[in-house]
This record gives structure tokens, C-alpha cells and sequence, in this order.
């Protein structure tokens, strides 16, 4: 996986000229492996993802202590974690070929099964010097959409934790260790998803 970078100098004051240098960040559309055969599943809709307020905004956060955290404005990503997380989960379901079609916000059609999303951790955790981890916890409901009422019955729910060594303490390689933190969970999370049984027509469960 490739992360994108892109640096930008912003030139701010009035009186004076300060330079500011801001690097941005794109996290990489996870690698899936070879598609299934055929699709399991119908259509799917993927709901925006649920980020934990402490790590929604764009700028890079650090965890230095039980209760402190740092925040890097001069390292964000281009997107918020929310934008991000959401379109590559779309792409890779999309590659992974495990549905018959991703639905995009803008379609009027109604879902076959929805993914619902909840990242509770996100930051890169430098509470021992020594060994500098990036942090990622994500949690994925799949629900069935019926056609009749609001009835949502759950198929699949599970919660998935990388900490991924950071081999340097610069923003290139905690971007990266994102990057990978983000995709073996994505792997793991498609390959429980192949495992799934999809309702039989006319099951409410």
C-alpha cells in the first residue's frame, strides 16, 4: 500500500510573513486479494462511518499520556478520517465482489444489506518512546434491509483492533502504519464477511 502526500506552504500575517509547511495525507485503498467467484450478497449500502469525536478532525493525533494527546496541524489528511474510511470501505467491497452492486449516497434504491461503521480509536500512541504504535479500532454492523416496517435484522457484528509498530517518529511513517493498520482490518473484516450466510428469500432472520 501506498500512503499520498502532498505538501502545501501557507503564507499567513499581516504584518509579517510566517511560512507555514503542511503535508496532507491520503490513506490507500486496502488490498482485497483475488474477488469471490460470484457474488454472495445483493446490493449493499455503506452508512458513513461513526468517528469518536477525539480523532474526527484532520489533523494528526498523538497520545503521550494515560490522559494527554497532542495534535499535529502540520500533518493532516486531505479528507477527514470519516471521508476517508467510508469511500476506501466502498472500494474494497466493491473489488472484494462478495455483492452484486455498492450503492452510492445519491441512488434512490433501497439496499439489500447495510454496513454500519464505529472507529472508537484512532491516533498514534507514543506513550513509550521506545516503541511507538499506530492505534485502530473499528467496529462493523451488517444488517439485512426488509422490505417491510424498519425491520433491520443484524447478520454480523464485530469489533477489530490493529496496533502497528511505527518504524521512525515522523508523519510519513505513522501515516503508513495507518495504512497498514487500516488494511489488515479490512482484509480480516471482507474474509469474515465471505463467511457469512446470506438469509434465505423469505427469512426475517
Amino acid at each position: 500500500m501506498a500512503v499520498a502526500a502532498l505538501t502545501v506552504t501557507l503564507l499567513t500575517g499581516c504584518v509579517g510573513q510566517q511560512e507555514f509547511d503542511i503535508t496532507y495525507y491520503n490513506l490507500s485503498a486496502p488490498a482485497t486479494g483475488k474477488p469471490a467467484p460470484a457474488p454472495k450478497f445483493g446490493s449493499i449500502f455503506v452508512h458513513d462511518f461513526y468517528v469518536n469525536p477525539s480523532y474526527e478532525d484532520k489533523n494528526f493525533n498523538y497520545r503521550t499520556g494515560d490522559l494527554t494527546y497532542e495534535t499535529d496541524f502540520y500533518n493532516q489528511f486531505k479528507l477527514s478520517p470519516r471521508m476517508q474510511f467510508t469511500a476506501l470501505t466502498r472500494e474494497a467491497l466493491k473489488r472484494s465482489g462478495l455483492f452484486q452492486t455498492i450503492l452510492m449516497p445519491e441512488s434512490s434504491r433501497v439496499s439489500d444489506y447495510s454496513i454500519a461503521a464505529d472507529v472508537s480509536q484512532f491516533y498514534a500512541d507514543f506513550r513509550n518512546p521506545q516503541n511507538p504504535r499506530a492505534v485502530l479500532t473499528v467496529s462493523y454492523n451488517l444488517t439485512r434491509n426488509l422490505r417491510k416496517g424498519l425491520e433491520h435484522p443484524l447478520l454480523f457484528a464485530k469489533t477489530y483492533s490493529e496496533s502497528v509498530p511505527i518504524a521512525k517518529k515522523t508523519a510519513d511513517e505513522v501515516a503508513r502504519a495507518w495504512d497498514l493498520a487500516f488494511g489488515n482490518i479490512t482484509r480480516q473484516f471482507l474474509r469474515d464477511l465471505a463467511r457469512v450466510t446470506p438469509p434465505a428469500a423469505g427469512e426475517t432472520q
